[in-house]
Order: structure tokens, then C-alpha cells, then sequence
């Protein structure tokens, strides 16, 4: 036995692979229905209700709060599936995830903070700006 996997293995773990990547993108349309459920539109001087039909409203509550509910799990499945795939460290495992999560959440988290602590600080008339009309 030489190590290396044969055709059929190949063409399974190919198979497995591409049915993993279906999967995620189900998952990922099911988390954009649960962000979605809206009931009114928000702007700066109040809210508007949308209007929509009973059954149109009942559908999306059927989608958004029932049917995808099952995408958050999904994705934690397909996590420790991945995890406990092949042997690992914990160590090592604890510095990879800092290295791919925790500082890139940090970047851009300092950015935003950057951009939001400049922007309140800037003058006023800086975003309208002078002209006398």
C-alpha cells in the first residue's frame, strides 16, 4: 500500500466535498432569510409599515423564524465535522483560530472604531458645507 488514494477515493472525497460546499450555501441563504424578516422599513424621522398580504406575512414568519432556524446548528455541525476530520492539537488549533479569527476581527473592528471616532470629531459643517443659499 503506498499512501496514495486511488481513483474512487479521489471521486468520493470529490463527491463529499462538493455536497459540504451545497450545504454551505444553503446554510448561508437560510441565515440571509433570518436577517431579512422585516415588518417595516426604518428612516430618520420614524418607521413605515410594508403592507403584504396574510399569507405572504405567515411565509416569511414560516421561513425566517421556523424553516432556517436549523442554518446556526447546521454550520456548528459542519464546524466539529471538520474539526474532529483529522488529528490535531489543541494548541495548535488555538493558535491557528487567533491567527484567522481573533486578528482579523480585531483589524477591522479598529479600523471602524478609527473611522466612527474621526467622523464624530470633524466639524459640522464639514459634511453639509458652507455654501449660503
Amino acid at each position: 500500500m503506498t499512501g496514495t488514494p486511488g481513483r474512487s477515493e479521489v471521486k468520493t472525497l470529490h463527491n463529499e466535498s462538493e455536497r459540504i460546499y451545497i450545504l454551505k450555501v444553503w446554510f448561508t441563504v437560510m441565515v440571509l432569510f433570518i436577517h431579512s424578516y422585516s415588518e417595516s422599513v426604518n428612516f430618520a424621522d420614524g418607521s413605515v409599515p410594508l403592507y403584504s398580504p396574510d399569507w405572504w406575512r405567515y411565509t416569511k414568519i414560516l421561513l425566517s423564524n421556523v424553516v432556517c432556524m436549523c442554518a446556526i446548528p447546521g454550520f456548528f455541525f459542519l464546524s466539529a465535522f471538520f474539526l474532529y476530520r483529522h488529528p490535531f492539537g489543541w494548541m495548535e488549533n488555538l493558535i491557528r483560530k487567533i491567527k484567522r479569527l481573533v486578528i482579523p476581527y480585531l483589524m477591522i473592528n479598529s479600523f471602524w472604531i478609527a473611522v466612527i471616532f474621526i467622523a464624530q470629531h470633524l466639524p459640522p459643517h464639514f459634511f453639509i458645507g458652507s455654501r449660503n443659499l
